[in-house]
């Protein structure tokens, strides 16, 4: 070691230990002992960070502050999609047809006469067909936005879903299947 580095280390080391008067006992001692080179030592591996004995549960304090850190401003990202709702297995839901009976369209009166509307039966489904102007359509008239319009209510009456009536009756049996899973 160069008399240049001892002095630095000698200068670090007395600027150390004046701040950390717990430890001066220790350099005391060297000192007393006619070691200034084990002084400088002790001096020089108390900066790179090492402690003698007993010294090892004192901390050692930062010189310098913690640079505060910008905070980082984070932007929304894109929203999640929700996943698709599952359809309501309901035996016992109903397909409430409204139509205007005077003028029945060919789609719901190939419906009425279909496989489909004998095998909702068996899927656990029912089936009735309202006439707009008959008293007890008048909660689904409410409902409707036009006529032929379908209304899916479960087996207490809740609403489900409710659509204009399909061009064929393949449509409507996919309609159904979407909203009941049945």
């Amino acid at each position: 070691m160069s008399p240049f580095q001892m002095v630095c280390f000698s200068v670090a080391g007395i600027a150390y230990l004046a701040a950390r008067p717990d430890l001066v006992r220790h350099v005391v001692a060297m000192v007393d002992r006619k070691s200034a080179s084990n002084a400088v030592m002790l001096a020089a591996l108390l900066l790179a960070g090492f402690m003698p004995d007993g010294c090892d549960r004192i901390p050692i304090p930062n010189p310098f502050p913690p640079v505060p850190t910008p905070t980082p401003n984070p932007t929304p990202g894109p929203s999640p999609t929700p996943p698709n709702p599952s359809p309501v297995v309901d035996r016992g839901a109903w397909v409430l047809i409204l139509e205007e009976s005077d003028s029945r369209t060919e789609a719901v009166a190939k419906f009425s006469g279909s496989e489909l509307s004998e095998g909702l039966a068996g899927r656990g489904l029912n089936y009735r067909i309202y006439d707009d102007d008959a008293d007890e359509a008048k909660d689904l008239v409410a409902i409707a936005k036009s006529v032929p319009w379908v209304i899916i209510v479960d087996r207490n009456g809740k609403p489900l879903s409710d659509f204009s009536f399909p061009a064929t009756v393949q449509e409507l049996d996919a309609k159904i299947k979407q909203v009941t899973g049945l």
